[in-house]
């Protein structure tokens, strides 16, 4: 029997289910401002596809895990919340 390992994505958009459509705004150094949503993000990792081509290293570094880190984040508080909301 094969177990289905969910990703660190998988699981975010599991996760932040309601905040799917929410936007993301921040700025490129190279390209200047960008705006996704999170959904997209998390569908594509991808936060600027010209880096991605061009500095795929860069983009993961300076790019991808920034946000993905503020997305966990979002997500721990989330659960947190919950957490304290039931206990309430």
């Amino acid at each position: 029997m094969t177990e289905v390992i969910e990703t660190k994505y998988e699981r975010l958009q599991r996760l932040l289910v309601d905040e799917l459509k929410e936007a993301i705004e921040l700025r490129c150094s190279i390209h200047g401002d960008l705006k996704l949503s999170i959904g997209k993000f998390l569908k594509s990792q991808t936060v600027c596809k010209d880096c991605k081509k061009d500095l795929p290293i860069w983009h993961e570094d300076m790019l991808v895990y920034p946000v993905t880190k503020a997305l966990t984040e979002l997500a721990r508080e989330k659960k947190l919340k919950q957490i304290n909301e039931e206990v309430a």
